[in-house]
């Protein structure tokens, strides 16, 4: 039993004064710090900062893959994971292409354009903004939902984009100059 300084059992445990350890898989506040962020660094404090503003929903971090014109899906969480992790599109394909050609965002567009064949309802619509750093887009942040997002959810993602830009191509020219730090995909599982 553990007793209190008054001599008292107490009924519960402790708890350790020692910090909990993060999943593995989770950024490292050393790399963002030091300005050598992955992409799924990037990702999954994107992912932390948008399960609030829209839960339930699945995002899937594009960024740009300059050699082919295309665009490959870096980091996916959600409920609709293994329909998005897959994902790679020319720039002006489907709505996530589109949206990374013309560096204009979608509301709430039809997600089957970019999921065909796809039929589950947790990604029927898609939102998605262009992140744009110097001028250049370096990715597209899109979000699928069963329901559509609302004005200030929208407003707010749109918001997010010019933030996420700066270090999604910071991310990426990291990986670029370090070839064994390049992972192709990383998927947090389904909630």
């Amino acid at each position: 039993k553990v007793r209190a300084a008054s001599g008292r059992a107490l009924r519960r445990p402790l708890r350790s004064a020692r910090p909990t350890t993060r999943a593995a898989g989770r950024p490292t506040l050393a790399r963002i710090a030091a300005g050598t962020p992955t992409l799924s660094d990037v990702g999954a404090l994107a992912e932390g900062h948008l399960r609030l503003l829209a839960p339930g929903t699945t995002m899937a971090l594009f960024a740009v893959d300059a050699a082919q014109a295309a665009l490959t899906v870096r980091f996916a969480a959600g409920p609709a994971v293994d329909a998005v992790s897959p994902l790679t599109m020319r720039l002006g394909d489907r709505l996530t292409g589109w949206v990374g050609a013309n560096l204009r965002p979608m509301r709430n567009g039809d997600g089957r354009l970019d999921l065909p064949g796809v039929t589950a309802p947790l990604a029927r619509w898609a939102s998605a903004t262009p992140l744009v750093a110097d001028g250049v887009v370096a990715g597209v942040l899109t979000v699928y939902s069963a329901e559509p997002l609302g004005d200030d959810q929208c407003r707010m993602l749109e918001m997010i984009g010019p933030h996420l830009a700066a270090a999604v191509a910071s991310a990426a020219a990291t990986e670029a100059d370090v070839p064994h730090v390049r992972a192709p995909l990383r998927v947090v599982a389904r909630r």
